[in-house]
């Protein structure tokens, strides 16, 4: 897993990428089933993945 901070490198995906977005306040049930859909259908089509959430403000 690679973490990053900031987004300068979200513009620099050079693959077809399945983005999952939100803010996961904690992995709850319904968060896990979004995630796992998430990487589900991205190996299904040969995507990268990406879960891009927000820091608490």
């Amino acid at each position: 897993m690679k973490v990053v901070y900031g987004t300068d490198e979200c513009t620099k995906f050079i693959r077809p990428t399945g983005i999952g977005l939100g803010n996961f306040d904690g992995l709850h049930v319904g968060h896990l089933a979004l995630i796992n859909t998430l990487i589900t259908e991205s190996v299904f089509n040969s995507f990268d993945s990406v879960l891009y959430t927000f820091s608490s403000h």
